[in-house]
């Protein structure tokens, strides 16, 4: 069975690792956002493979990704907290670190940074990640490094 990651915010950057996720054909992605339309047009562009419109929904993932607005992604986290599985690892797309610079009790957290490489038509076409300011046992950074290569 695929290990599944939610990506919280399917957007420019999360429908793009979304895309690239599936590409890999390694994972299942469960895409979560506020209305139905964007995952419909998530599932329609191949970011995602279900959907929902309910955070409790994090459960099935053993990766999540919160790739919403920087102010956003602490209360996201706290919300998100109780469906968690106990080995899940949470990891974001933020581009600033200062909010985010404490481990969050109960959470396996890897802080992340998106590099978008170049654009056509509003979709990026390369992506990564550069580690900062990271909280946890070494073992979080294998399975992040690991996630990493596929």
């Amino acid at each position: 069975m695929k290990p599944t990651v939610a990506i919280v915010g399917i957007g420019l950057i999360g429908g793009s690792l979304g895309q690239a996720l599936r590409r890999s054909k390694r994972y299942r992605v469960l895409g979560l956002a506020r209305k139905l339309s964007t995952l419909r047009e998530a599932k329609h562009l191949g970011a995602i493979d279900a959907g929902s419109t309910h955070l409790a929904d994090v459960y099935q993932a053993d990766i999540v990704v919160i790739a919403t607005p920087v102010n956003s992604i602490i209360p996201l986290i706290h919300q998100i907290r109780p469906f968690l599985k106990a080995r899940a690892i949470v990891t974001d797309v933020g581009s600033v670190k200062g909010v985010l610079d404490h481990p969050i009790r109960g959470v396996r957290f890897v802080g992340a940074h998106p590099i978008r490489q170049t654009c056509q038509y509003d979709r990026p076409m390369g992506y990564g990640f550069i580690s900062r300011n990271c909280h946890g046992p070494s073992d979080h950074f294998r399975r992040r490094d690991r996630f990493r290569r596929h």
